[in-house]
C-alpha cells in the first residue's frame, strides 16, 4: 500500500522556528567532541536501517497492484476499483494538506506519528482478514484507512527520521535508501508473487472461534504474503519505539503556518494571474487522472490476459511493475542529462508521448514482451515529464512560493479527480479496460499534446515582451 511517494523531489522553504539544541540523552546520538569532530553511534543507525529494509519488504509483499488484483477476485466491479482508488488519491492530498497547512506541536507529532506506524500495520492484518474472509465491504474499508494512515505515518516520519539521524551519520546505504529500496521491494514484490501463485493457490479452509463467533479463513499464497507484510510493518513500528529520539525544544510553532499562509496568498495571486501556470495546471491534472485510472487496472488486465501464460498470474504482473520500478532508479538521471541538452518544452512534449504508448500498447499489442517494452518506455515518459515539469515551475515559481504552490496545486486536484475518475472506472465498466486504455492513450496524444504547445506559444510569446 502506497503510501504514496511520495521521497521523490521539491525544494522545502526554510522554516522560521528556532531550535534550541540541548544536550542528547542517549548514548547512542552523536555528539560532538573537543575536537570538533563527532562520534558515530552504528546502533542508532543500525536500527533505521532496520526499519527502512522491513518497510521496504513490506511494500513489496502488500503492492498496490497485488490489492488491485485482489479487489476484483474479491468481488468488486471496475467500477468500484476505480472509484476507490481515485478517493484514496484525494484523502491522500487532503491529509498531506492539513498536515503542512496547520503546524502541529513536535511533541503531538511524534506521538501521532508512532500511533499511525502500529495502525498501519494492523490495516494491514485488517486487509489480510477481509482477504481470508472474502468480505468486500471490509477489504473497502481496510483500503481506505490503510491510504491514510501511510500518507500521515510518511509525512511525519520523514522530518523525525532527518531530525533524529543527520546525512552524515546515515552511512551509505541509508543515504542512497531511495536506489536501493526500490530493489528491494521489487524482489519482495517478486516473492510475493511467488507465494500467491504457488503455495495454496486452491485454498484452504480454516475454522475460527474468536470470543464464541465461528468463522471460516480461505487461506491462500497471497493470503500469507499480506499476512508477512503485516508483521514486518508492527516489527518496524516497534523499532522506532525502541530509537532514542534527540531532544529540541520547539518555539513560534505558530510562526510556520502564519508565514505558509502569508505565502499561499502569493501565490493565488500568481496562479490566477499566469496563464501559463494555469494550463500547466490543468495539464498536470489531466496526466494524474490518466495515471491513476491506468495503475488502477494494468495489473489486473495482465492477470486476467496472461493468468495461464508466462510465469504465472502474479509472477507477471511483479515482473512488468519490476521493469518500471528499475527504470525509475535511472529514469530520472538520464532525463536531467537530455533536459539541458534539448530543453525542458521539448522533453515534455517528448516524455507525454512516451507516457501514451504504455495504454495504447494494452489496446493494440497486448503481449507480454510488448507491454514489458511500453512499460519501460512510459516510466522513461513519466521521469521526463516530472523533470521537465519542476524546472518549468521552478523557472516560473519563485524559490519562496514553491512549497505553498505544490500544495495549493494539489489542492485543486481534488475537484477533477471527484469528478473524472469515476467517470473513467464507469467507462471501464461499461466498454471494458482495452477501450479505456485506448481513450487514456488518445487523451495524452491528442488533448494533452495542444495544450502543451499553446503552453509554449504563450511562454515565447511572454519572453518577447519582456
Amino acid at each position: 500500500m502506497k503510501k504514496s511517494v511520495r521521497e521523490k523531489r521539491q525544494t522545502t522553504i526554510e522554516s522560521s522556528v528556532e531550535m534550541v539544541k540541548t544536550v542528547p540523552g542517549n548514548e547512542d546520538l552523536p555528539v560532538s567532541n573537543e575536537s570538533g569532530g563527532k562520534k558515530k553511534y552504528p546502533k542508532q543507525t543500525a536500527k533505521f536501517l532496520a526499519k527502512e529494509i522491513l518497510d521496504r519488504i513490506g511494500y513489496g509483499l502488500s503492492s498496490q497492484q497485488f490489492i488491485n488484483i485482489l479487489f476484483i477476485l474479491i468481488g468488486a466491479n471496475y467500477f468500484l476499483i476505480g472509484t476507490i482508488n481515485g478517493l484514496k488519491m484525494v484523502l491522500g492530498v487532503v491529509i498531506s494538506f492539513l498536515l503542512e497547512k496547520y503546524a502541529i506541536a513536535k511533541g503531538i507529532s511524534k506521538k501521532l506519528m508512532k500511533f499511525s506506524a502500529v495502525l498501519f500495520a494492523f490495516s494491514v492484518f485488517l486487509l489480510t482478514l477481509a482477504i481470508g474472509l472474502q468480505s468486500l465491504t471490509l477489504f473497502i474499508t481496510a483500503i481506505l484507512i490503510g491510504g491514510i494512515l501511510a500518507i500521515l505515518y510518511g509525512n511525519l516520519y520523514q522530518d523525525w527520521f532527518k531530525e533524529n539521524l543527520e546525512m552524515e551519520h546515515r552511512g551509505h546505504f541509508l543515504q542512497k535508501i531511495s536506489y536501493y529500496g526500490l530493489l528491494i521491494t521489487g524482489a519482495s514484490m517478486l516473492a510475493g508473487a511467488y507465494l500467491a501463485d504457488n503455495f495454496l493457490s486452491e485454498g484452504k479452509s480454516v475454522p475460527f472461534n474468536l470470543l464464541n463467533l465461528k468463522f471460516d479463513l480461505n487461506i491462500r499464497g497471497y493470503s500469507i504474503a499480506f499476512a508477512l507484510a503485516g508483521v514486518l510493518f508492527l516489527i518496524s513500528a516497534i523499532i522506532i519505539f525502541l530509537i532514542r529520539e534527540k531532544p529540541s525544544i520547539l518555539k513560534l510553532e505558530s510562526e510556520k503556518s502564519k508565514e505558509l499562509s502569508i505565502l499561499e496568498k502569493g501565490v493565488r495571486n500568481k496562479l490566477f494571474g499566469d496563464k501559463v501556470i494555469v494550463i500547466l495546471l490543468v495539464t498536470s491534472s489531466i496526466v494524474s487522472i490518466v495515471q491513476t485510472l491506468g495503475a488502477s487496472y494494468y495489473g489486473i488486465f495482465i492477470y486476467k490476459e496472461f493468468q495461464n501464460t508466462g510465469y504465472g498470474g502474479f509472477t507477471n504482473v511483479a515482473i512488468i511493475f519490476l521493469i518500471a520500478l528499475l527504470t525509475s532508479v535511472v529514469g530520472p538521471v538520464v532525463t536531467q542529462y537530455n533536459s539541458r541538452a534539448y530543453g525542458k518544452f521539448p522533453m515534455l512534449v517528448f516524455g507525454t508521448l512516451l507516457m501514451a504508448i504504455m495504454p495504447l500498447t494494452f489496446f493494440y499489442n497486448p503481449t507480454l514482451l510488448a507491454i514489458a517494452l511500453a512499460t519501460f518506455l512510459s516510466t522513461i515518459g513519466a521521469s521526463i515529464c516530472g523533470v521537465a515539469y519542476g524546472l518549468l515551475i521552478g523557472e516560473l515559481i519563485h524559490e519562496d512560493y514553491k512549497k505553498p504552490f505544490v500544495r495549493l496545486s494539489g489542492i485543486l486536484t481534488i475537484l477533477p479527480y471527484l469528478l473524472f475518475v469515476p467517470l473513467g472506472a464507469y467507462f471501464a465498466q461499461e466498454m471494458g479496460l482495452p477501450d479505456l486504455f485506448l481513450l487514456l492513450g488518445l487523451i495524452l496524444a491528442v488533448a494533452v499534446m495542444p495544450l502543451y504547445f499553446l503552453i509554449i506559444l504563450l511562454y515565447n510569446l511572454r519572453k518577447e515582451k519582456i
